[in-house]
């Protein structure tokens, strides 16, 4: 009696779904698995592809939202490592990362993405119009909101772009004592993370701790635990590089 009772109540359940939830789901899908399984330029746009058909479906969907914001990030990274950046793709995540934060203001992702959007509009600008249009504030409130939700999120996504923040400044704003010390943050949420040792070695080099920038590189070109596969196969590579760029 109890199953056929479960059997009829199923479909009443089914039809309290959202309409056009389970296609929303399945494009997402679609979308990560793209995104997950390599990290090249038309990967991730062909993954963005899939998130924003999942947004015409659900405009407000919190989870396209914030994955377009995060793989527009990783195009925005991509092209600052080798073009020095436009802005234009930093500008274009921080929308969708804002429009997560709408439609989730109590989860992590579009806190913690809109703060690395920003940040990568951000450094296509001049320094002074950086720090003196309101970017800098608004940054450290993404960062600190995604901080105080989940520090872990993103291998600790948060510590990291803190440290590599207070790296980044210029002259006299420049802080590599607390650089370091968010490193080491970040790095006991996730040890053994390719990216924190990449990001920790530019920092130990510009302090002048030579000897320990090398061997911390030499250590992230083997590092394969923390992140996933795609992320360590990405900084191993960036690890080998600035190797020979310090002479390693």
């Amino acid at each position: 009696m109890i199953a056929l009772l479960s059997a009829l109540a199923a479909p009443s359940a089914m039809a309290r779904q959202p309409a056009g939830e389970g296609k929303v789901d399945a494009l997402v899908r679609r979308g990560d698995d793209l995104f997950h399984g390599r990290a090249d330029k038309p990967t991730t746009w062909e993954a963005i592809g899939f998130y924003r058909e999942a947004l015409k479906v659900a405009p407000r969907s919190y989870g396209a939202h914030w994955r377009v914001a995060r793989a527009f990030a990783r195009l925005a990274d991509w092209e600052r490592e080798r073009t020095g950046g436009s802005g234009t793709l930093g500008r274009k995540g921080h929308y969708h990362a804002v429009q997560a934060i709408a439609a989730a203001p109590r989860k992590v992702e579009g806190w913690y993405w809109a703060a690395i959007c920003l940040g990568e509009h951000g450094s296509s600008i001049s320094v002074v119009k950086a720090l003196t249009s309101g970017f800098r504030g608004k940054f450290l409130a993404y960062l600190r909101r995604a901080r105080k939700l989940d520090a872990t999120y993103d291998d600790g996504g948060a510590a990291r772009l803190s440290a590599m923040y207070h790296h980044k400044l210029p002259g006299p704003l420049q802080d590599n004592e607390v650089g370091l010390k968010e490193i080491k943050r970040s790095w006991d949420h996730s040890p053994g993370h390719s990216r924190t040792l990449y990001c920790w070695a530019q920092i130990l080099w510009d302090e002048g701790h030579r000897a320990a920038a090398i061997k911390t590189l030499k250590r992230c070109t083997r590092a394969n635990r923390g992140g996933t596969r795609v992320i360590n196969r990405d900084f191993q590579s960036r690890c080998r590089r600035l190797l020979k760029e310090y002479g390693g």
